[in-house]
């Protein structure tokens, strides 16, 4: 009985902890070779807003130009140019869940502030005639993302990206929408195509085993 009434008290005050931390989320984005010396990427993250401008007022990102600023220690050689380069192909989709808004991803960039920090951008449409202009989110909102990009030799070659991971420092943001506000992101530099399928080998394959468990 005692055991029981310990339990029970863990578990309120594991609640009312969640319940006190703000909404987090994470965004992966895997860079590697493309044929030709060029760059692919592929993005994915899900989870909620931490906060928004204007007191969670959902401010609508007018240009719907997202960007992820200032990823550390940065992903980008030291000979790469400040200018922003554009991929040469980019779709995905970008949902707010708690809304049912969503719009199609139609470009990606990579780009060096003054301050030679690193950061990514992407930038959507609406999905449909009748879809989402703007996406907004309030505070708690629940989002979802893919992408898929390619970048020529010409554009970016895979010898300007550095090998490894680098983080962002908490500035996910959109015209309108503030810092952190969709928690953290990862940028993951590998050096062949063949480490991605490797790494979701490995997921299927501790799968298999607990369920052979």
């Amino acid at each position: 009985m005692k055991r029981n009434s310990i339990r029970t008290f863990l578990a309120y005050a594991s609640m009312l902890l969640c319940a006190g931390a703000p909404a987090s989320a994470e965004m992966l984005f895997i860079f590697s070779p493309a044929p030709g010396g060029g760059v692919k990427v592929v993005g994915s993250g899900s989870g909620f807003a931490d906060r928004v401008d204007n007191a969670g007022g959902g401010i609508p990102v007018t240009a719907n130009d997202w960007d992820v600023q200032d990823i550390m220690p940065g992903f980008l050689k030291t000979s790469f140019t400040t200018s922003q380069q554009s991929a040469t192909s980019a779709s995905g989709l970008f949902t707010n869940v708690t809304t049912g808004d969503s719009a199609t991803i139609s470009n990606f960039s990579v780009d060096r502030d003054p301050d030679s920090a690193d950061d990514i951008d992407w930038f959507t449409d609406p999905v449909s005639p009748g879809g989402a202009a703007q996406l907004t989110f309030n505070n708690g909102d629940e989002f979802l993302f893919s992408l898929m990009a390619s970048f020529d030799a010409a554009t970016l070659p895979f010898s300007e990206l550095v090998i490894g991971e680098s983080i962002d420092v908490g500035h996910t943001q959109g015209a309108g929408i503030a810092d952190e506000s969709f928690g953290i992101t990862t940028v993951r530099v590998v050096p062949e195509p063949a480490s991605i399928a490797l790494l979701f080998g490995c997921v299927a394959s501790l799968v298999g085993c607990r369920r052979m468990r």
